[in-house]
């Protein structure tokens, strides 16, 4: 939902864009061959935007590359792709990665993830998993990608955008009585797809944005901090080299 809506105008804009998803069929950020493939459709790009997403429900859902689930499709496999590009010496001039203020409340351990195969990021005891923590846990790993991307990549400018909550595709994912019971407070209170794509467009494409620092947060238009977790050098780094291993062990590198 998230690709096409932001897709939309920045054609309207004049952009000629290259889209992937799985809806599409040419994009599963959870498949690293998929990843490659599509990495292979193109030979030049000025601005990535990444907002694919996923929320599991159920703790211990995997990859076709025995990855947690949500991890892969909403790191591994965005770091999979900018490594592609990196290697092919593709220069955006922009990186967008659709972000969340819920990487405030998120943990990661590089460490454990690369003694858990990708499998596990953090310590956290099974009785407390909920679908939200551990997507907030991924959003933490998105927002270190920023962190190290920007050192990185000093040539293209980095940045992350919060969309706020939004009624999104990603509901599907949770069981049928839930989600009857929050349509009505989402369908008053969270934002319309349409709506939340306002701020990513404002990222990709507006000159205003293009004055910020590298590695800014957006949020609504305006640049807030990030949470200290995110800006640890050093640790965003580390998880880099962690997520780099764990491709290479699965032979795309």
């Amino acid at each position: 939902t998230g690709v096409q809506t932001c897709a939309l105008p920045i054609c309207a804009l004049g952009a000629d864009v290259v889209s992937g998803s799985r809806s599409e069929g040419n994009l599963d950020l959870a498949n690293l061959s998929s990843v490659r493939e599509f990495a292979n459709s193109f030979d030049k790009c000025d601005v990535v935007l990444a907002c694919a997403a996923e929320i599991c429900t159920e703790k211990g859902e995997t990859s076709v590359d025995g990855f947690d689930k949500t991890f892969a499709t909403n790191h591994i496999g965005l770091q999979a792709l900018l490594s592609e590009i990196e290697e092919r010496n593709i220069h955006p001039s922009r990186v967008v990665v659709v972000g969340s203020k819920l990487e405030r409340n998120g943990l990661v351990d590089p460490d454990i993830v690369r003694r858990e195969h990708g499998k596990k990021l953090n310590g956290r005891p099974d009785k407390q998993f909920t679908p939200v923590k551990h997507y907030g846990d991924t959003k933490l790993c998105n927002q270190l990608l920023t962190t190290t991307l920007a050192e990185r990549w000093p040539g293209t400018k980095i940045f992350s955008v919060s969309p706020g909550m939004v009624d999104t595709g990603l509901w599907r994912n949770f069981p049928v009585w839930f989600r009857g019971m929050t349509w009505p407070i989402r369908r008053v209170a969270l934002r319309t797809c349409e709506d939340a794509s306002l701020g990513v467009v404002y990222a990709c494409a507006s000159e205003e944005a293009g004055k910020e620092k590298s590695g800014s947060f957006f949020v609504d238009g305006h640049v807030e901090p990030a949470s200290d977790a995110s800006r640890d050098a050093k640790k965003a780094k580390e998880l880099w080299e962690v997520v780099e291993d764990l491709i290479r062990d699965r032979g795309l590198e």
